[in-house]
């Protein structure tokens, strides 16, 4: 049997990417996609509009994640069918068609603007929905890897897990691993910051219950307000470290301004 509060999931290997822009259109600056070609890093994209189109291009094999981007309609609670019948299915659809296998499902559930209050009300109906849509994905996209969706730790961070935990018992078994978001918000103190991220990291498999599946961190980073250099720093230190975590894959740094 394996040791308790170990990793023992399939064996990984670290990388660093950056975080696709919230906005499509920034994709079709010519400008950026020649910075993200210098920087030759993995690019977590999002399933809506024509994204798909560069996925080809700026994917890297090691490190790769869609997030299956929807908007709910906070007037209109839908079913997991209806959310991908009428929102999710031609992004999710035209990525697949792309080669991409790994996809996040969905995105910090807890916020009222993504499902809470009015799709669902806690983590066990969230579940409920994302099995149904998790399923639906598999019938579509054979072969595909299906990815917990990660949250924003929030202060304190633990908040987040008497949602997810029930949550992910609903879909542990259609999951090959766990996205998380990390974020720190010192502006000024590089050696905080670092370790708020890499300590957050660091517990997650325990505060989650799971050792046998790999964590993305699909978001990361710290506020803002911060200098890119500083930010830099932060990101790079962290990295160094998260590197040693055993199970996990990989990190996407949040970019706040594409400009």
């Amino acid at each position: 049997a394996p040791a308790p509060n170990q990793y023992h999931g399939p064996p990984v290997t670290f990388l660093a990417g950056i975080h696709g822009p919230g906005d499509a259109h920034t994709w079709h600056d010519d400008g950026f996609r020649n910075m993200l070609k210098q920087l030759n890093m993995p690019v977590k994209f999002m399933s809506d509009a024509d994204r798909f189109r560069w996925y080809p291009e700026f994917h890297k094999p090691g490190l790769n994640l869609v997030r299956v981007f929807w908007k709910p309609d906070p007037n209109r609670r839908k079913t997991a069918q209806q959310a991908w019948d009428e929102d999710i299915r031609d992004g999710v659809m035209n990525f697949y068609k792309q080669g991409a296998r790994n996809f996040e499902v969905h995105n910090e559930p807890r916020l009222h603007h993504e499902g809470m209050g009015h799709q669902w009300h806690d983590g066990a109906q969230f579940g409920d929905f994302l099995r149904e849509l998790m399923l639906i994905i598999k019938a579509n996209c054979p072969g595909v890897q299906l990815w917990y969706p990660g949250e924003s730790p929030g202060e304190p961070w633990t908040n987040q897990f008497a949602f997810s935990r029930p949550a992910y018992k609903k879909v542990s078994d259609l999951c090959d691993g766990l996205c998380m978001h990390a974020y720190a918000g010192e502006t000024n103190d590089e050696k905080t910051a670092v370790a708020k991220i890499v300590g957050q990291v660091r517990d997650f498999h325990q505060a989650m219950g799971v050792w046998n599946k790999p964590i993305i961190v699909s978001e990361c980073s710290v506020n803002r307000a911060a200098t890119p250099e500083y930010r830099a720093r932060v990101y790079a230190n962290a990295a160094r470290q998260m590197s040693q975590i055993p199970g996990v894959l990989g990190v996407f740094w949040y970019i706040s301004h594409w400009n």
